[in-house]
């Protein structure tokens, strides 16, 4: 039983300011927060999609430290080392060259450690920028 329900509410929770949910929230049907949402714990979606309707917004993730995206320089054939607590055995790890150096060619991961790192090899001579990023399957 809600706690309080506007008269002619019934199905409807209209929150004009700050909102607090201490537990769980369930929405069955759209969720829509024109204004931001800020969730300290992790947000679900179990059918649908994560949409973005305004061209220019898009996701943003933090870089730091045990990051699951940020940038590193190769330094030609010999591996690099990123330290990082948040890659996993199952991760997925996407890179792209951000700034071409010296004779670019590609790279790869050449070895990763659970919950401590990963290292990234590229070829002789390739001082390129890279960005990578960490994805988890579900």
């Amino acid at each position: 039983m809600p706690l309080f329900t506007p008269a002619g509410a019934i199905g409807t929770l209209a929150v004009s300011g700050n909102g607090t949910v201490t537990g769980t929230l369930g929405v069955t049907g759209a969720l829509t927060a024109s204004g931001g949402a800020t969730p300290t714990g992790d947000v679900t979606v179990n059918t649908g999609n994560v949409v973005v309707n305004t061209a220019g917004n898009g996701l943003r993730i933090k870089e730091g430290s045990n990051a699951t995206s940020g940038t590193l320089t190769l330094n030609g054939a010999t591996p690099v080392v990123v330290s990082t607590t948040s890659v996993t055995a199952n991760s997925r790890i996407y890179l792209t060259t951000n700034t071409v150096g010296g004779t670019p060619a590609f790279c790869w991961i050449s070895a990763r450690t659970a919950a401590t790192s990963f290292s990234v090899t590229g070829v002789a001579l390739d001082t390129s920028t890279v960005a990578w990023l960490i994805v988890e399957p579900a």
